[in-house]
């Protein structure tokens, strides 16, 4: 077993990730990227390709202002992925990919990071595994690899499989329920929506002036205007789509589902529903059982921190966490402020070599 010493080692190379790791460069630190993954991208390779972000992309910049290409208003996941792959190419990071981080532990030099066969001892550490990395069933699937068949995560669904389908049911009432219903119309499917509540629509973005002003303010400290009771720890609907389709009879609303099986749902009714294909849009949860060890989490596995910074060891951090700063904090859009933010936190309170 080798051992790597580093000043700052960052897990997850999605975009937080590679922000983190820009920002460290303009500190003078050049950090260790890992990544479980073969490519840079974190969770959006993983994605449903159409899946469309949540704000137009001329506000989702990559830290040296590269936009994704395209020419919807709004990049698909397949575009957010090239496009911060991208800008790992072109920043020629230190990346480890295809290297998974089994577990963080604090020492006495910092923390030590095992891998398969490997130990990387870092003064500091990022965590950047991203708020989609672990898609969650809850306790419908516990585990999505013994899905019954017919069933299937909305993060594995591929388009083509819409195709020719008689009746397709969507668990869920969330952005990605939201467009696997529009997409599942469009193919013509009969569609059946079971969920316990659906929220309210949030305003959308829109072009123009209006667009610009609502990023400027997205971007102004929480403590600022005391915006605090305005963030929220999950993404707003932003896709009209779901409330529309339920508006007009379209799509036709169950209520929360407590059984999947083959081909088919159990609601908390007692009402036994069945279709060609069950499309769970459950949502995912923040993978952190590598730091379970060292740091303290809070309620549903969330770190403890104050402003991405944990309150446990000054020496680790979070990036991409909803509401560490600002009202853009979690969401593409947030990921360079956050980053440097996050970084100059991490040096105040472990300081470079040499430095007091």
């Amino acid at each position: 077993m080798s051992k790597h010493t580093v000043p700052l080692a960052i897990v997850g190379a999605g975009p937080n990730g590679l922000a983190a790791a820009w920002a460290a460069r303009r500190r003078g630190i050049e950090a260790v990227v890992l990544d479980r993954n073969p490519q840079a991208g974190g969770a959006w390779q993983h994605m449903w390709p159409a899946m469309r972000c949540l704000s137009p992309r001329q506000f989702d910049a990559t830290p040296d202002g590269h936009v994704s290409r395209g020419s919807h208003e709004f990049a698909s996941a397949q575009e957010v992925c090239e496009q911060w792959q991208q800008f790992a190419r072109r920043q020629h990071f230190s990346l480890a990919l295809g290297t998974k981080v089994h577990r963080i532990a604090a020492a006495n030099e910092g923390f030590v990071l095992q891998l398969d066969a490997d130990v990387v001892v870092a003064t500091r550490v990022i965590v950047a595994t991203g708020e989609f990395d672990a898609p969650t069933c809850a306790s419908l699937a516990p585990d999505l690899r013994q899905l019954p068949h017919g069933v299937v995560h909305a993060r594995d669904l591929l388009p083509d499989r819409l195709r020719g389908l008689g009746r397709v049911i969507v668990v869920g009432a969330g952005n990605s329920a939201a467009q696997v219903l529009s997409a599942a119309v469009h193919a013509g499917a009969r569609v059946s929506l079971c969920a316990r509540t659906v929220p309210g629509h949030a305003s959308a973005w829109k072009s123009g002036i209006l667009s610009h002003a609502r990023f400027a303010l997205s971007g102004l400290d929480l403590k600022v205007w005391s915006l605090s009771s305005r963030c929220q720890l999950r993404a707003p609907l932003m896709d009209p789509a779901l409330l529309q389709l339920l508006g007009n009879g379209v799509v036709q609303r169950f209520g929360a589902v407590v059984e999947v099986f083959e081909g088919g749902v159990r609601t908390a009714q007692g009402e036994r529903l069945t279709a060609d294909l069950v499309v769970l849009a459950t949502g995912y949860r923040r993978d952190l059982d590598l730091v379970s060890d060292c740091d303290a989490l809070g309620p549903s596995s969330f770190p403890t921190h104050k402003r991405g910074v944990s309150v446990r060891h000054p020496g680790l951090g979070y990036a991409g966490l909803p509401c560490a700063r600002t009202l853009r904090s979690g969401f593409l859009r947030g990921a360079k402020g956050d980053a440097v933010a996050l970084v100059g936190a991490l040096l105040r309170g472990v300081p470079l070599f040499g430095q007091d």
